[in-house]
Parts: structure tokens; C-alpha cells; sequence
């Protein structure tokens, strides 16, 4: 009876949740966001300054754990938002699906949007394991683990009714690679590990397409329609998802380059073996 009383509190809480800026839940205020971002920049570089003469730490199995926990969480909000949007399409026009401030005042799917969001509270510890690892820090992981921080803030704080699109597309990004994370640490071969950065690559190129439709509706329409969110919301969220798709092609470019150049120098490595194995034998 207890138990039955008590989910039937929460379930209404989660219901009628709202994020709102003058009365925010846990870490959700402007402030926090930027103090966790400059405690994230300045904590990485003076992680670093302290392993500079120091061993990497042997965290495999601590990658493992971090990892595995960040598959099931993406996992989970990914289903979880999956099973309301479903619902919810029936209701809701495809316009109405990233305008529609009804659409967005959902409790259920503004408290997964919240839970999303300290999700990525939690993934700045990516950044701790690999300086303590002595792995190499790139500026790409820095800037898209703070900024995406950023970016689920103010898309919250914003009211912007297409965050799902973003946010689902990422979620099941995050499960594909995090659970490539979790083999690595445990030294199991993935064969798919260079598709990972072409699938987030499509994933920046379909939310710009999203946030830049609704730009275009706030921008030009006229008159201008009832569309949840504001322009703000908009111009953030292209402008940041658009750093994200640049950089990561630069990424993806060295990468390939990288790999073609290691090839390259295994087939000489190979050719020059069996010429020299070919003048033993002669």
C-alpha cells in the first residue's frame, strides 16, 4: 500500500514537471552551468599539471564500469523517449512535433530532458579517467563535452519543443559508443570503431536540418506562428551543432588519413620483407 502511495506521488511529480529558470530543480541554474564549466577547463589542466612526472593510472576496468553505465543510462532515456514520442505522434503533426508548445509541455518528456541533462554532468568524467590514464586530450572532447552541457541547458531553459530531435539522435549515438568504450577497456576487438564518427557526423547534419527549419519558421513566416521556443534557443543550438559537425569532419579526415598513411607503411613494411626474404633464399 506504501509503495503503491508512493509511486503514484512521483509518477504525478514527473507529470507535472516543469524546468523553469526562476525556480530551477537541481544543477540547472545559469550560474551552475558556468561554474561547472570553468571548474571542468581549469580541473583538466591541473589533472594534467599533476600527472605531468607521474605513471598513467591502470583504469581499465574502471573505463568498463563508466562506460557500461553510460550505455544502459543512453539506452534507457533513448526507450524512454521513444515510447513517448510514439504516443505523442499520434496526436501531433510533424510541424506541431517542433513547434507545439503543447507538445513540449509534457512533464514526462520535460523530466527526461532534465535527466538527460545531468547525464552530461556525469560524462565529464570521460575527460577525468583519460588524464589520469595520460591519454591525449584533444580539443574537440573538451569543447564537445562542455559545450553540449551548455547546449541541453539553454535548449531547456529555452523551451525549444525540437530538443527531442538532438537528444534522441545523440542518446542512441552515445549507446553505440559507449558501448565500443566498454569492449575496449576489456581489450575486445570492435571491427566498427571508425563508423562511429560518420554515425555522429549524420547525427549533427540531421539536427542542424531540424534546428534550421525552426530558425526559418521563427525568422520569416509572417505572420510569425505560435511556435514554441525562442530565436535564441535556435541560433544557440545551430551555432553549436554546426562547431560540432566541422570539427568532427576535421576529425574524421585525420583519422582516415592516419589510418590510409598506417596502411601505406605496412604494405612497404610487407613488400620490403619479402624482397629481402626472396634474396636470402637465392
Amino acid at each position: 500500500m506504501l509503495s503503491r502511495v508512493f509511486s503514484e506521488h512521483v509518477r504525478e511529480q514527473v507529470e507535472h514537471f516543469r524546468f523553469h529558470p526562476s525556480q530551477p530543480p537541481l544543477l540547472a541554474s545559469f550560474h551552475d552551468v558556468v561554474v561547472i564549466c570553468v571548474v571542468y577547463f581549469l580541473s583538466v589542466r591541473a589533472l594534467k599539471f599533476f600527472m605531468r612526472s607521474r605513471k598513467p593510472f591502470d583504469l581499465r576496468y574502471v573505463v568498463a564500469f563508466h562506460s557500461g553505465l553510460l550505455t544502459v543510462a543512453s539506452f534507457v532515456l533513448f526507450a524512454s523517449f521513444m515510447m513517448i514520442l510514439f504516443e505523442k505522434f499520434q496526436s501531433f503533426s510533424p510541424w506541431e512535433t517542433i513547434c507545439s508548445s503543447d507538445f513540449h509541455h509534457d512533464g514526462n518528456l520535460q523530466f527526461l530532458y532534465y535527466i538527460n541533462y545531468l547525464v552530461k554532468w556525469y560524462e565529464l568524467l570521460d575527460t577525468v579517467i583519460l588524464v589520469l590514464r595520460k591519454k591525449e586530450v584533444i580539443f574537440l572532447h573538451e569543447y564537445h563535452h562542455a559545450a553540449t552541457l551548455f547546449l541541453c541547458w539553454i535548449q531547456l531553459d529555452q523551451h525549444s519543443t525540437v530538443q527531442w530531435v538532438p537528444i534522441t539522435i545523440n542518446l542512441l549515438v552515445h549507446v553505440f559508443m559507449y558501448y565500443y568504450y566498454t569492449l575496449a577497456a576489456l581489450k575486445i576487438p570492435v571491427w566498427w570503431k571508425i563508423y562511429l564518427t560518420q554515425l555522429q557526423i549524420v547525427q549533427f547534419v540531421i539536427d542542424i536540418a531540424a534546428c534550421k527549419h525552426l530558425r526559418m519558421i521563427l525568422l520569416c513566416s509572417r505572420p510569425r506562428p505560435m511556435c514554441n521556443g525562442t530565436l535564441k534557443g535556435a541560433l544557440v543550438g545551430v551555432g553549436v551543432i554546426f562547431s560540432y559537425l566541422v570539427l568532427f569532419v576535421i576529425f574524421y579526415l585525420q583519422t582516415v588519413s592516419i589510418y590510409a598513411g598506417w596502411v601505406e607503411r605496412e604494405r612497404e613494411r610487407e613488400r620490403g620483407g619479402g624482397g629481402m626474404g626472396g634474396g636470402g633464399g637465392g
